[in-house]
């Protein structure tokens, strides 16, 4: 990983994927030649695949969840280290970004954090 910041999972619950679904940018670029062949190339080797995260938290948690990302992470400008449930349930960490702030909601007495994310490049922890 290229970023020192982590998440801090041994005083925050880990993050739970809100949507079954990701998505990964295109990393292909087709061209139509003007014989009628298609060539396709590899634009990118590393794209970013973006994530819906939820977090449960109660009230000192979220104190030091918005701490953390006020001060570590410069209100989301910068890059963080996360561990991800992808692939097979599989937890492997991930370089990430948020794409926008935190929406946090109040259910009973914890707190929903909704984030969107942004991991640059998944790691599916399975090598071929």
């Amino acid at each position: 990983m290229a970023t020192s910041i982590n998440y801090p999972d041994n005083v925050l619950p880990g993050p739970l994927v809100a949507n079954p679904s990701h998505s990964e940018t295109q990393r292909l670029l087709r061209t139509t030649m003007d014989s009628g062949y298609i060539v396709v190339r590899k634009r990118f080797t590393k794209v970013p695949t973006n994530f819906t995260v939820q977090i449960l938290l109660d009230q000192s948690s979220l104190s030091f969840f918005q701490a953390w990302f006020a001060s570590d992470l410069d209100y989301g400008l910068n890059w963080f280290n996360m561990n991800l449930p992808v692939g097979d349930a599989l937890q492997s960490s991930h370089e990430c970004r948020f794409l926008e702030n935190p929406k946090y909601t109040l259910e009973g007495q914890y707190w929903r954090v909704s984030a969107k994310i942004e991991a640059i490049e998944l790691n599916l922890g399975v090598n071929y």
